[in-house]
């Protein structure tokens, strides 16, 4: 399938694991991924299907070739242990 945004197509399309690390209540944290071909010049666009009730996926960016970040927010009463998914990733 071809991925386009605005006409243009995207550097990087790939998937990664998501990170299943817990999230305690009301804290923001940052996710480190390994993504190969990740450069700190794309913008990044995160999709993360059924992600967990309550988890919110704020932003992600590159700032070491390989290695992006996503920031994840549980505004919840309670933590979260995200369960196992693929992350798609499309870099522009």
């Amino acid at each position: 399938m071809a991925y386009s945004v605005g006409g243009y197509a995207p550097q990087l399309v790939t998937t990664v694991a998501a990170p299943v690390t817990a999230l305690l209540t009301t804290v923001i944290a940052d996710r480190s991924l390994t993504v190969a071909g990740a450069l700190p010049e794309y913008s990044y666009h995160v999709t993360w299907p059924a992600i967990d009730t309550g988890l919110l996926l704020i932003t992600a960016w590159c700032d070491v070739a390989g290695t992006l970040k996503i920031r994840l927010y549980n505004p919840t009463g309670s933590t979260i242990t995200p369960a196992a998914a693929t992350l798609k990733i499309l870099a522009f």
